[in-house]
């Protein structure tokens, strides 16, 4: 049977092509296929982030180096946390079986897994790609595909080795991200991560996100309450979030104590804040790549992280800071706008104090 007239006028190579919907010329415009809109796809990627939040957060700097060197590349990203992805990606796709099947039974110009979990190291075992990096399944565990993605996997599964030891010009955040363009293979400018939501452009004056894990054993958890009147008194508005760990898959949270399922309100209220103070490393990623302020509580004696890591725009404070300093900390930021020497100054003007209850 031959192809009709109006099977061969689809334009299927189009970057905006669906195939199983119209797509958003036509949604928008009423457009139909070779319109203005028209662009055919360079390159069909596929990148598998199934292993934690923050590495979907640290994956948008390679990401948006990619499509910022080649625009009508298609990017495929498989994840359970889609609305963290910046809002360039082309396709999304949650790992249930129907989607695998589509993935499987396509065929990509470059296929990447940057984690060691089993589900996308399986994954990548199946995919049919010109070029793969990072990481496959040999013999029912993870297995790196290349030289890159084993220098890695050593430093994956003995964590307790120095980490950057080949990065030492770079914050520990940076050596972190360099992996992934490593991994692909790409030359690492310290680009920064960038990722927009649609309809937020600035933070909303005065708003703080405090943010801590759902567990209730967080360092921020048993501050919560306190710290949010603290900040009120200082004329801020806070809002208080318990979020999921780094690696679960459950998108259940809390607003102001309120039970919450919607995984891209999380995002939205994280991105429209001022500022955001969180004991979650994760969280302090998704503000830095949304141009938020940040202040991280991390001080734990094994922890890598310090003020370079988001020097101008935030500081790493120990996790057993007073409550006073918190605030002092926060107010700093809010105060600051822009202007990043004035934030610097601000923040150099604040003494650590530690809370009496760890003192010993």
């Amino acid at each position: 049977m031959q192809r009709s007239e109006f099977t061969e006028t689809i334009a299927s190579d189009c970057v905006h092509y669906r195939g199983d919907g119209p797509c958003i010329p036509h949604l928008k415009y009423g457009a139909t296929c070779r319109c203005d809109a028209y662009a055919p796809v360079t390159r069909k990627l596929l990148f598998v982030l199934l292993s934690s939040r923050t590495d979907v957060i640290r994956s948008s700097v390679i990401l948006s180096h990619i499509k910022g060197n080649d625009p009508n590349c298609r990017i495929t990203c498989v994840t359970h946390w889609p609305e963290l992805l910046p809002s360039f990606v082309n396709e999304a796709i949650k790992p249930a079986q129907t989607g695998i099947l589509r993935i499987q039974n396509d065929y990509f110009d470059m296929a990447v897994n940057f984690g060691l979990d089993a589900d996308g190291c399986a994954l990548m075992r199946t995919v049919q790609a010109s070029k793969s990096y990072g990481f496959t399944m040999k013999k029912g565990s993870a297995s790196p595909l290349d030289s890159s993605a084993e220098s890695l996997w050593h430093k994956m599964l003995f964590p307790v080795k120095k980490r950057i030891t080949n990065y030492a010009n770079y914050s520990y955040r940076q050596a972190l991200v360099r992996e992934f363009f490593d991994l692909c293979q790409v030359e690492y400018l310290r680009q920064l991560p960038v990722i927009e939501l649609p309809g937020i452009r600035a933070g909303n004056p005065g708003q703080v996100a405090l943010v801590t894990g759902k567990t209730g054993s967080d360092p921020l958890a048993s501050k919560l309450a306190d710290l949010s009147q603290a900040i009120s008194a200082k004329a801020l508005s806070p809002v208080t979030m318990e979020v999921p760990g780094d690696n679960d898959i459950d998108g259940a949270y809390s607003i102001n104590g309120n039970y919450v399922n919607v995984p891209e309100k999380l995002p939205q209220i994280l991105a429209s804040s001022e500022v955001v103070l969180t004991d979650q490393i994760w969280v302090a990623e998704f503000a830095w790549a949304t141009g938020r302020r940040i202040v991280l509580l991390n001080g734990k004696p094994d922890s890598r992280y310090s003020d370079s890591d988001y020097i101008g725009r935030g500081r790493v404070i120990p996790e057993d800071a007073d409550i006073n300093t918190l605030a002092s900390v926060v107010l700093g930021l809010s105060i600051a706008h822009d202007d990043d020497f004035s934030a610097g100054k601000l923040l150099e003007d604040v003494k650590i104090n530690h809370s009496s209850s760890m003192r010993k």
